[in-house]
């Protein structure tokens, strides 16, 4: 009896329609804990949802309000400034890139990719940053950051109790452009109310600037948050960090 009960579950679960995937991304846990890849960010496609919407934020670098604390990995030192290098994966054709850690910021386990970055504030788990990286044929010439702003203007609206504003960025004029190694940088900021949770004090303001650096194949992607309130005590912190953000080749 207990072998026909399990067997007539996994039968029902098989015969349920898959979920729309945001990014390839798994389903979304109570715990705010899951896997997603880059498409998220430069060709979102799924239909806007309560569970979309909790991913496409985790996947901008909410995970790092839970992340776990990193092992074998990178040694910094949490007080200090410094300069992080990541080498290139010649493997996926993903160049390498560098940028500046402050002072006060914690690394933790990245498991959305395992070769970016999270670092997180020691006094705020709001207060964070992260990079992620992904091969996409011919980015320096396709890529424009405007499927992730549509995408989150279609997630994030007023019929669902949250918001998305648009500060700068959209369109296909770069920030910046390194000549020498063919780089394109397009930074976005924007301001997100939503909520995080399931309970009552879970609605937060967070306040984003994320930097897309589209080379010849590859998309580098550097996000930076904080809560909106604490925006400009954070801002000028978040922005120094997303202005050494450098692809190096």
């Amino acid at each position: 009896l207990v072998v026909r009960s399990l067997s007539r579950k996994m039968q029902a679960r098989s015969a349920r329609p898959a979920r729309p995937l945001v990014g390839l991304c798994v389903a979304f846990l109570a715990a705010r804990f899951c896997t997603v890849e880059l498409e998220l960010f430069v060709s979102p496609k799924a239909q806007p949802s309560e569970t979309s919407r909790r991913q496409a934020l985790i996947a901008s670098g909410l995970l790092a309000t839970q992340g776990a604390p990193a092992q074998a990995l990178q040694k910094f030192e949490t007080d200090k400034d410094e300069l992080v290098q990541a080498p290139a994966n010649e493997k996926s054709g993903v160049p390498g890139y560098l940028f500046q850690k402050p002072a006060g910021f914690k690394r933790l386990a990245n498991v959305i990719d395992p070769t970016g970055f999270v670092f997180r504030n020691t006094q705020d788990t709001y207060f964070t940053f992260a990079t992620r990286a992904e091969a996409r044929p011919n980015a320096s010439i396709e890529f424009t950051p405007d499927d992730f702003i549509n995408d989150y203007r279609s997630k994030f609206v007023n019929a669902t109790g949250s918001s998305f504003n648009l500060i700068s960025g959209g369109g296909p004029k770069p920030n910046r452009i390194d000549e020498s190694l063919g780089v394109k940088y397009y930074e976005v900021e924007y301001v997100v109310r939503t909520q995080l949770g399931f309970s009552f004090d879970s609605l937060k303001t967070l306040h984003f600037i994320t930097t897309f650096a589209a080379s010849k194949d590859a998309v580098n992607i550097m996000n930076c948050q904080a809560l909106d309130d604490k925006w400009d005590e954070d801002g000028a912190t978040l922005r120094k960090v997303a202005e050494s953000f450098t692809v190096t080749g």
